[in-house]
């Protein structure tokens, strides 16, 4: 079981998604959950994203705003556009 932050998710949850084509070598996929190669870069992702209570992707911060649900390219352009305006201002 991979926690941190209050967040726990068991290995077999990841497991199918990786299966049904998230993943392109499934069997590198198992190696890494089952030795938990990557458990030390998750536990700091999750614990970063706790400190800055960050709850869902895609969430960026643009000049130090928070941006959270940005749809699509063109709506990211947009707030980029936005920022640079307002740093010139």
């Amino acid at each position: 079981m991979l926690c941190a932050g209050g967040l726990c998710r068991r290995a077999t949850t990841l497991r199918k998604p990786a299966r049904d084509g998230l993943a392109d070598d499934f069997a590198e996929f198992q190696n890494c959950v089952d030795n938990q190669m990557s458990l030390g870069r998750v536990l700091r992702d999750l614990n970063l994203a706790s400190a800055n209570n960050i709850s869902g992707t895609p969430t960026l911060f643009i000049n130090g705003q928070r941006k959270q649900g940005i749809k699509d390219a063109a709506e990211l352009r947009g707030l980029i556009a936005e920022a640079k305006k307002a740093a010139i201002a």
